[in-house]
């Protein structure tokens, strides 16, 4: 008897073409659902993280005019869309959110440029902020006398 170079399972091995196609083609249905209802939820998730990294700018810069005895500015400049802060980084917001800032007259900056003062005390110059994206809106109200910050979600 002569041995024989091929095993009994040499030709159930591996995978045929035809078979790798069939799973590729079942992958690309799989993500074809996934993907639409993916993109939802991160677009549904823009106003909350935009709202919570500003509330989080806000407080960090209170927390620091307490800290230091010193004032600190937050200024937004809405034709830019960025959020500016000393010693900071620059804060970019996303394009498809629109936003609107309603400070004192002391602090808006020729329109475009407005600011939010906080004092050493804890209280602030005020300011109100209305974030809108897809039809759902975002406020942060920025009280004056205490400088306290909070989200009215509507």
């Amino acid at each position: 008897m002569i041995p024989s170079s091929r095993s009994p399972r040499s030709s159930e091995a591996g995978a045929t073409l035809v078979e790798m196609l069939v799973v590729l083609a079942i992958l690309a249905v799989v993500a074809g659902i996934a993907w639409p209802m993916h993109a939802r939820f991160l677009s549904g998730r823009i106003l909350p993280s935009t709202t919570d990294r500003l509330v989080s700018i806000l407080q960090s810069v209170r927390a620091e005019a307490i800290r230091s005895g010193r004032e600190a500015i937050v200024s937004m400049h809405i034709g830019q869309r960025v959020v500016v802060t000393e010693g900071r980084p620059t804060q970019q917001i996303p394009p498809d959110v629109a936003i609107t800032l309603i400070t004192s007259r002391a602090e808006n900056r020729g329109g475009a440029v407005s600011s939010i003062r906080f004092h050493p005390d804890g209280r602030s110059s005020g300011a109100e902020i209305l974030l809108e994206h897809r039809g759902r809106t975002s406020r942060i109200i920025v009280e004056r006398s205490i400088g306290g910050i909070r989200v009215v979600a509507q």
